[in-house]
């Protein structure tokens, strides 16, 4: 027979290092989208065109010599090109790491994504999905079974292609984009703004139902949302096993454990509207409403300490009632294995008594959220 073992951690307290981010000298636009080519970070704005940093942001120069939109959506690169994709539906492309640009289509509605799998080049713009196979001089439009042409954002897994809409949620294709399949099992928002792709694991960011996970090519996907902030996500990015997740007004999140549980890193970071995320060597930025801001990647990761003495929590197990005591004013939350909050309970730091007794029997998480972080222990409803 086979058996299932439950472990019952006793407890870890979950924090981030006390480092902070630092504006850089690019501090006064908006970021909508960042490159890292090499050692080179390109940065595309709403405003002011294109500019670019050779020295890891301590510095930035404006690179729009033949470039003639303001507004940049989007940025992709092969070892010898850049491209850019503007507001105003044209694709800019360099040669020469952005010191002159050429047009090299124009035509396109607004090009929110641009994404390139070897020769192929695909482009999300207000229009559809559009193919270029000749570095952008043309391109076909693939919008075979699309219900919705706003597609905001493109990601590429092996075979797979996948198209977040404004209104119709995910598509999928397996065929290099000659059709397309509605793939929406388990996302509760279908405005997709952007996504991020790591193995067999596809992050897909909504407008306004936070972030989805899909293990099996979009077959089904599920909320991983547990101690987000806000739920409007502009920007996903994958770094080692770190998810990094730019949110509209609530900053930068990180999740180490597959969208698990994540936590706020937004210490010294003045503007919350983060549209775009990048990582050069090692160092993590983000590009806001207001400029580029950036901060070392091993200050950002999740410390985890053993102390017993940050709640007390029995019995455990338990059948009817559960008793936490923290040791300081927190917000309790109950949750299931899979991360879903079934209670939530506000404490001035004396002892809760919690009624468990509508509880399937199985395993639970308590997480106590307090000022100095996040603390986490399991128990066993018997």
């Amino acid at each position: 027979m086979k058996k299932t073992i439950f472990i019952i951690y006793c407890c870890c307290i979950i924090t981030t290092s006390f480092a902070q981010w630092q504006q850089t000298t690019l501090d006064s636009m908006r970021i909508t989208c960042l490159l890292v080519k090499g050692t080179n970070i390109f940065a595309g704005t709403m405003t002011a065109g294109m500019f670019l940093s050779t020295n890891n942001g301590s510095s930035w120069t404006a690179v729009n010599n033949g470039f003639t939109d303001d507004y940049v959506l989007s940025l992709a690169a092969t070892s010898t090109n850049i491209f850019a994709g503007t507001q105003d539906g044209n694709v800019f492309i360099s040669s020469n790491n952005g010191n002159s640009w050429t047009v090299a289509s124009s035509g396109l509605a607004s090009v929110r994504s641009l994404v390139i799998n070897g020769t192929d080049i695909f482009a999300g713009t207000d229009g559809g999905v559009f193919l270029s196979t000749n570095n952008g001089s043309n391109w076909t439009a693939m919008n075979n079974g699309l219900t919705d042409t706003y597609v905001n954002s493109i990601a590429i897994s092996d075979t797979n292609i996948f198209a977040g809409t404004t209104s119709a949620g995910v598509f999928l294709s397996t065929n290099n984009g000659s059709s397309w399949t509605a793939v929406n099992n388990g996302i509760n928002n279908s405005h997709i703004r952007t996504f991020a792709i790591s193995d067999t694991n596809i992050f897909a960011g909504t407008d306004n139902g936070g972030v989805f996970l899909s293990s099996n090519n979009g077959t089904l996907w599920t909320a991983v949302n547990n101690g987000l902030n806000n739920y409007s996500i502009l920007s996903l990015l994958i770094n080692s096993t770190n998810i990094f997740a730019g949110t509209f007004g609530g900053g930068v999140c990180l999740s180490d454990n597959n969208g698990s549980y994540w936590t706020v890193i937004n210490t010294g970071l003045a503007n919350t509207y983060v549209f775009s995320l990048a990582v050069c060597g090692t160092t993590l930025f983000a590009g806001t409403d207001l400029g580029v801001w950036k901060r070392p990647l091993s200050q950002v990761g999740i410390e985890v300490y053993k102390d017993d003495s940050s709640f007390i929590l029995y019995p455990n197990p338990s059948s009817d009632k559960l008793y936490i005591k923290p040791s300081q004013k927190s917000t309790i939350e109950i949750l299931n294995i899979n991360g879903k909050i079934i209670k939530t309970i506000n404490n001035d730091s004396g002892e809760t008594s919690v009624d468990i007794r509508d509880l399937s029997s199985g395993v639970y998480i308590i997480k106590a959220k307090t000022d100095k972080g996040i603390d986490i222990k399991k128990f066993i409803k018997k």
